[in-house]
């Protein structure tokens, strides 16, 4: 499994990554709470499932350190512990 990258706000398109265009890999995207697609997110052939991650800055994110609510993150990466 891998996250389809957070490239697109630069318009970046994970079919041109390696990892994600394997037919070996299956690739992860994230959805705001909402069900939106968020700014960081990269448009891809290749994604197989979405999961939640977060989204603008109004709606509930993805928190790792629960000792530290400052170590809020936002990005595919973080959708992949959902599908795992």
């Amino acid at each position: 499994m891998w996250a389809s990258g957070n490239g697109g706000t630069f318009h970046d398109n994970c079919n041109c990554d390696g990892y994600t265009n394997s037919i070996y890999t299956l690739s992860i995207s994230s959805a705001s709470e909402n069900g939106a697609v968020p700014w960081y997110s990269e448009s891809c052939s290749s994604t197989l499932a979405t999961t939640y991650s977060s989204g603008t800055v109004n709606e509930r994110q993805i928190v790792r350190d629960a000792r530290c609510n400052s170590n809020v993150n936002s990005g595919s990466a973080d959708s992949l512990p959902s599908v795992l």
